[in-house]
């Protein structure tokens, strides 16, 4: 097994898949296109609900946007600086396509190693952060801080540990033998590293980073303290 995060795995995962099988895999396949894409419209509804209420956002800043870049085009069109930041090149490249002439900055970058001309009042990372390897997490939340301005909010979801249940069980092994079949047909292995944590270790990274929460219902709202 090759390394499985950063750019090595991204951007072979952005040459030979497509779509949602990038951002979720085989687990995508199995659940199904209309289901994610059902879910990615409820938390894109759940986003411009809270920029509505919080107006002083206009500058955003999107870690690992994925080759359809649907969020930046949806907020770009509703008037926001949307910037997109990917360890794949080819990802920012077929981005860039999709969201033809829009005047979005287009960032090469692993967020572990984070650096960048300017500061944002938001930074938004769904389905990424868990990609990102569990000794590295704090690195990275101090790397989103400093890219915040005073004040700024980040947006975030996170996978939580929890009970091994009979459906849970289940599911894993359903998922290994997708991914397995999947393997043998393509003759590629795009496995990448999917992280968990407690509430505990969540809380502890949150102070250590300098940041607090302010909601979690739909995803993480953090702010910059």
């Amino acid at each position: 097994m090759g390394k499985t995060w950063g750019k090595d795995i991204w951007e072979i995962k952005s040459r030979f898949q497509k779509g949602i099988t990038v951002a979720e895999g085989v687990k995508g396949l199995l659940k199904g296109k209309k289901k994610y894409y059902s879910r990615l419209n409820e938390l894109r509804n759940e986003l411009f609900n809270f920029l509505k209420i919080h107006k002083e956002v206009r500058k955003i800043l999107e870690i690992g946007p994925g080759p359809d870049a649907t969020n930046a085009k949806f907020f770009y069109d509703k008037g926001f600086f949307w910037d997109l930041v990917d360890c794949s090149p080819n990802t920012l490249k077929l981005a860039k396509e999709k969201l033809n002439e829009r005047k979005i900055n287009y960032f090469e970058q692993d967020m572990i190693d984070l650096k960048l001309p300017q500061k944002y009042d938001l930074i938004f990372c769904l389905r990424t952060f868990l990609h990102v390897p569990q000794h590295l997490s704090l690195r990275v939340m101090n790397n989103f801080n400093k890219h915040l301005k005073k004040g700024g909010y980040l947006v975030i979801d996170f996978h939580i540990k929890g009970r091994l249940t009979l459906k849970k069980w289940l599911w894993k092994g359903v998922y290994y033998l997708a991914h397995k079949i999947k393997t043998k047909f393509s003759g590629k292995d795009f496995y990448v590293t999917c992280g968990e944590y407690t509430t505990d270790e969540l809380a502890d990274i949150f102070d250590r980073a300098g940041f607090d929460l302010i909601q979690k219902k739909y995803f993480w709202v953090l702010q910059k303290k």
